[in-house]
């Protein structure tokens, strides 16, 4: 009582095309790219977008000055390189990270879906104390590295839809106070 079914449909071809066109700066996308990333993604929203941007990621799609789209590139199968899943696609760009960012990223996934940049820091810093963590190291003048790596690697967390509270606008500076960094 009181309450609407809403039905989602997966998108059509047009729509995804949409959708993808906007991760290529709003520049065309061929036919065939379309209906490849239309059809892996099953017409889902997420899963098209998160695929649009791991062909850019990866550069398997290239912009061809000839037609004035972007396009598969020569080298690419698409039926074997391009992930199957969501979850293929977020391990593949997990895979693209620098050791010392995925770590970052490994201890924001276990604060759950909406955090401090602060709370990030604090925890860092207590496990670098504990010596829990095996891929940072203390370093002299180090913080602005470290601090260089959370805004990067929150950065690939929020374009990914994870919310970082209020302080999120105002990037760490410096987090020297115990002089850490990441080990490359």
């Amino acid at each position: 009582p009181g309450a609407h079914e809403i039905v989602l449909t997966p998108l059509e071809q047009e729509d995804a095309r949409l959708l993808i066109q906007n991760v290529f700066d709003n520049q065309e996308v061929d036919d065939e790219a379309v209906a490849i990333v239309a059809g892996k993604g099953q017409g889902i929203p997420l899963f098209v977008l998160l695929l649009s941007k791991w062909m850019r990621e990866t550069e398997s799609l290239t912009f061809s000055k000839e037609s004035s789209k972007w396009e598969l590139s020569k080298s690419m199968d698409p039926m074997s390189s391009i992930p199957n899943t969501v979850e293929a696609v977020a391990c593949s760009f997990l895979r693209l990270l620098p050791p010392s960012v995925l770590d970052i990223c490994k201890i924001a996934s276990c604060l759950g879906f909406a955090f401090s940049k602060h709370l990030l820091a604090a925890t860092m810093r207590a496990l670098i104390r504990k010596g829990d963590l095996t891929g940072l190291n203390t370093s002299q003048d180090s913080g602005r590295e470290l601090s260089s790596s959370i805004n990067w690697a929150l950065g690939m967390l929020t374009s990914y839809g994870v919310m970082i509270a209020s302080d999120a606008s105002e990037p760490l500076s410096d987090l020297s106070i115990d002089s850490f960094s990441c080990s490359a």
